[in-house]
C-alpha cells in the first residue's frame, strides 16, 4: 500500500477555496503480481462448476468444492478455484447475503478447508515404503481382501486382489496392500515422511492457511483419546484422523511428481512500482 498526502486548504469567510497547499506528497502503493494463470484459473472454475452440476443431476448432494493447481517445479500456484464463490460487485453490494449463505461462500476451501485425502494418500505411502525400504519394486503382497495381522481385529480391502505389487496396488487402490506397508513403516517413520512431502504443515503460501491434521499419537494425545495399532492402518490408507488442505495435497503430489523436492507453495510472483519500473520483489527464479 502506498501513505497518504496531505494539503492544507485556506478559504475566506463565505467557505470558497483561495489556496490548497500541498504539505505532503502521497506516495502510490506498489504493483502485486500473482503467480494464477488466468487461462488456467478459468478452466479450473468452470470444470469445477461442470462436475458439480453433473453430481447433483444424478442425485448426489455436491455443492461445493475447491481445485488447486502448482507448477511442480516451482511450486507457484497457478489455479485456485472455490464453489460456491463471488464476484465484487457481489461482495461490495450484498455482503450480508454471502455472510447469510449456508454454503459459506466466503470461506476459501483450498486453502483452510481440511478434508479426509482417503486413496490420494496412497501414493505417498508407497513412496515411503520405497524410500525405506520395507517395500520394493518387485515385492508382491497377497491381498485376501480380510487383513488379520492382528488377531482381534479385521480390516476389509474393497476387493480380493491376489500377488500384487506396488504399481498393481496403486492402480486398482489395494487395501490390503497399503495396511501392510503402513504397518511396516510404523507411523512416527509415515509421519516425518509426510511432513516432509507437505502434509500436516503448512505449505508457506502468502494467505493464511491451515496445517491441516496429521493422524497419529501427536494428535489422539492432544485431544486426549488413544493410538492403537489399528490406527496407523487406518491412517495408511487416507482415513483415521488425516485431515488436509487442497493445497497440500496438490503440494504433497507436486512432490511426488518431480522426484521430491517440496517448494514452499507461493502466490507472490512479483511486485513492482506502481509506474512498473522498479521490481521490489522477484520470486520469477524458484
Amino acid at each position: 500500500r502506498g501513505t497518504n498526502g496531505e494539503k492544507k486548504i485556506i478559504k475566506d469567510a463565505d467557505g470558497n477555496v483561495i489556496e490548497e497547499i500541498v504539505t505532503k506528497e502521497p506516495v502510490p502503493g506498489n504493483t502485486v503480481m500473482l503467480s494464477i494463470d488466468l487461462s488456467i484459473q478459468s478452466v479450473a472454475s468452470e470444470s469445477l462448476q461442470t462436475v458439480i452440476k453433473d453430481l447433483q443431476s444424478q442425485k448426489i448432494n455436491a455443492t461445493t468444492g475447491s481445485v488447486v493447481a502448482i507448477n511442480v517445479n516451482s511450486g507457484e500456484v497457478i489455479a485456485s478455484a472455490n464453489c460456491p464463490t463471488y464476484t465484487l460487485d457481489e461482495y461490495q453490494n450484498n455482503y450480508t447475503a454471502l455472510v447469510s449463505d449456508p454454503a459459506n461462500p466466503l470461506f476459501d476451501r483450498a486453502f483452510n478447508g481440511t478434508y479426509p485425502p482417503g486413496s490420494t494418500f496412497k501414493p505417498g505411502i508407497a513412496a515411503i515404503g520405497l524410500t525405506t525400504g520395507k517395500i520394493t519394486g518387485d515385492e508382491t503382497i497377497y491381498c485376501k481382501q480380510e487383513y488379520t495381522y492382528y488377531s482381534d481385529m479385521t480390516f476389509r480391502c474393497l476387493g480380493y486382489h491376489g500377488s500384487t505389487t506396488v504399481v498393481e496396488a496403486l492402480s486398482v487402490s489395494c487395501n490390503y496392500f497399503f495396511f501392510e506397508t503402513g504397518r511396516r513403516i510404523g507411523i512416527n517413520v509415515m509421519n516425518s515422511y509426510c511432513q516432509l512431502m507437505g502434509l500436516g504443515v503448512r505449505t508457506g503460501v502468502e494467505l493464511p492457511e491451515s496445517a491441516g491434521t496429521l493422524a497419529g499419537p501427536a494428535y489422539t494425545n492432544s485431544i486426549n483419546a488413544s493410538w492403537y495399532p489399528g490406527d496407523t492402518l487406518q491412517a495408511a490408507i487416507g482415513q483415521s484422523y488425516n485431515l488436509f488442505t487442497p493445497l497440500q495435497l496438490a503440494t504433497y503430489t507436486a512432490t511426488i511428481a518431480n522426484g521430491g523436492t517440496r517448494y514452499n507453495s507461493h502466490l507472490l510472483y512479483q511486485v513492482k512500482s506502481h509506474d512498473l519500473s522498479e521490481t521490489i520483489v522477484d520470486n520469477t527464479s524458484y
